[in-house]
């Protein structure tokens, strides 16, 4: 899962397509950024309702997230989803944190399924 969606387009890009990927808010598969009413449609969007439902779409399975909190619209839901996340499974597992040394940085973390 990609949060926010704008990662998606150039991470997926390198995955197996046998990997089931989604963007955070939308749910969409990450190939595009959907950019018609994006303010709108990310001031609405629900971080720990989406957090929920990805636990419950993943549950048996680890979840991913590459995540940066820093791009406009998204103020704070990055970090509210991960925080619903561990609230939900635990701490996750910290493979890459964000970096300034890059221009485009981000945070893997992954989440098992609860025992």
């Amino acid at each position: 899962m990609y949060c926010p969606d704008q990662l998606g387009p150039a991470m997926s890009r390198l995955l197996p397509a046998t990997l089931e990927q989604e963007v955070y808010p939308s749910g969409a598969p990450p190939a595009r950024v959907d950019w018609i009413d994006y303010t709108e449609r990310n001031r609405q969007a629900d971080p720990v309702a989406y957090a929920r439902g990805l636990a419950q779409r993943g549950a048996g399975r680890v979840i991913w997230v590459v995540s940066h909190d820093g791009y406009r619209t998204f103020e704070g839901q990055c970090q509210s989803l991960a925080h619903e996340l561990t609230l939900l499974r635990g701490q996750p597992l910290v493979l890459a944190e964000t970096d300034s040394l890059y221009f485009e940085e981000a945070a893997l973390r992954g989440w098992a399924p609860p025992q």
